[in-house]
């Protein structure tokens, strides 16, 4: 599977992965495939993301995601190939694109800055208009 560029993007939009699967069920091969061919890839473009991979006896496989304020979001993964993985793993990267991160509170988004400061201080009354 080509590298794609939102998936270096992941640990910004996502705060944890959990991948479940069982580990001889056949449902959960392509889970299996995808955690030994690309977990090491995707951590290493994202070193600061926690991905938990956990096995469990008939269990049906699972990808999921946390994201800020306590969000969640997964998708059953059972009998889906890598590529397909791949596809519901940018979905889960999308949700979290959309959603509002911890780090930036509303107001500071759409905070009026002025062009002409050029060490625009939003905690600093007197450059406010």
């Amino acid at each position: 599977m080509a590298l794609a560029s939102w998936i270096g993007r992941m640990s910004h939009n996502m705060r944890e992965i959990r991948i479940i699967y069982c580990a001889e069920n056949t449902a959960s091969k392509g889970a299996r495939e995808f955690v030994d061919k690309n977990y090491e890839t995707i951590k290493g473009l994202n070193p600061t993301l926690p991905i938990l991979v956990r096995t469990f006896d008939q269990v049906e496989p699972e990808i999921q995601a946390r994201y800020d304020y306590s969000g969640w979001a997964g998708f059953k993964i059972g009998d889906k190939t890598e590529p397909q993985i791949f596809a519901k793993l940018k979905e889960l990267n999308d949700i979290g694109e959309a959603t509002l991160k911890a780090d930036l509170l509303p107001w500071q988004s759409s905070y009026p800055q002025d062009a002409d400061i050029v060490d625009y201080n939003p905690m600093d009354i007197r450059q406010h208009h």
